[in-house]
């Protein structure tokens, strides 16, 4: 088959959903399929997770791919879009995210060529933001299909979009153990710094125990539109000397084998891959037991710690924190069925195999 992935922005874009996609078309190309990539980044762009040299990627510099779409790109991307695809005549061409399948499933209206809108957030994404949820809607009805990444985040999506939607799990990815540089000292987060992944609450969470482990530090490894606001909350805290932010890393496997304790204080996640890749590293989680996506993963008291929220949220998973700060022993037994849960669920992996079946229903191959 000839495929087309669209995805607004790789270049410096270290999330989940960029790793899938490197992930995903490198198995795909492997199974023989001619894949192409197309982005909004600049033509000399360079995607921050390589693409599979089988994978041809096209970078069309429409806008400004690092900024949300402007009202007057829109019209302009979806005609490019069209252009560009059509000339491709892939079988079928797959959205990655709202930003991109919903320009993608506009352009490609009424030309024949079967679309996938391939969601990789929540439904909670859309809460406050009506107008991308209308637009969500609308791209439900033009597409062939949606994809979301579990039963649960489907679950809470309506009727009208639920009857195209298909669960197709994210790949898992995990690297074999690193050599262990952990000090006993430090907890980690890693994601993307926005409101999704609410590293304030992590800060402020830290900041309430800090006071009783003073050789414990925090380093928050990510990049968003919260970084000032994050940095002038780990001031005020008086511990900007023990809280980090240096950004994102393209040695992941050795900052987990940094960290003691991972936490994840996201109010929802959509798969938990991050959790997960952490878990392979045997280190211990601490998360909310509300949180779609890391629920699923981390099994309460075996391998993490799924907190309640209660009244007081920080001090919840303040709490969460301060347990595994505090036992060694404990960070220990569950980090160790955390990498066996890890190594499971990557052994049961069948995410290729599904997309792949997909894929060719979708283009009347099956």
């Amino acid at each position: 088959m000839k495929l087309l992935f669209a995805i607004k922005r790789l270049e410096r874009a270290s999330g989940g959903s960029e790793r899938v996609l490197a992930h995903l078309t490198a198995a795909l190309v492997r199974r023989g399929h001619a894949v192409t990539v197309l982005t909004w980044d600049a033509p000399d762009a360079r995607p921050f997770y390589p693409l599979d040299p089988a994978v041809r990627l096209i970078n069309r510099g429409v806008g400004d791919s690092a900024r949300p779409t402007r009202p007057h790109e829109l019209p302009a991307r979806i005609l490019d879009l069209r252009r560009t695809i059509m000339a491709q005549a892939p079988d079928v061409a797959i959205g990655f995210g709202h930003s991109m399948f919903v320009p993608l499933a506009l352009a490609l209206t009424g030309s024949g060529l079967p679309v996938i809108a391939s969601e990789h957030g929540a439904r909670a994404h859309y809460r406050d933001r009506a107008v991308d949820y209308a637009l969500f809607r609308l791209a439900a009805r033009l597409v062939r299909r949606v994809t979301v990444t579990t039963e649960a985040v489907g679950a809470e999506y309506t009727a009208d979009v639920r009857r195209r939607m298909v669960v197709m799990p994210n790949p898992i990815m995990i690297a074999p153990p690193a050599t262990s540089t952990r000090s006993g000292r430090l907890v980690l987060n890693v994601g993307r710094l926005e409101e999704q992944k609410d590293q304030a609450l992590l800060i402020r969470a830290f900041a309430r125990v800090a006071p009783r482990f003073s050789d414990w530090r925090l380093r928050i490894l990510g990049e968003g539109r919260l970084r000032p606001e994050l940095e002038a909350l780990a001031a005020e805290t008086g511990l900007g000397d023990r809280i980090a932010l240096p950004g994102v890393t393209d040695d992941i496997v050795g900052a987990y084998a940094q960290a003691d304790v991972f936490a994840l204080s996201s109010s929802y996640e959509s798969f938990g891959l991050a959790t997960l890749e952490a878990m392979a590293q045997t280190l211990p989680v601490v998360g909310f037991a509300d949180c779609p996506g890391t629920n699923e993963v981390v099994l309460d008291e075996q391998t993490g710690l799924l907190v309640q929220p209660g009244d007081d949220r920080v001090d919840a998973f303040a709490a969460g924190l301060e347990r595994l700060m505090a036992d060694a022993a404990l960070r220990e037994r569950l980090g160790a069925a955390g990498r066996a849960r890890a190594e499971a669920m990557a052994g049961a992996d069948d995410s290729a195999d599904r997309w792949e079946r997909l894929l060719c229903a979708t283009a009347g191959l099956a």
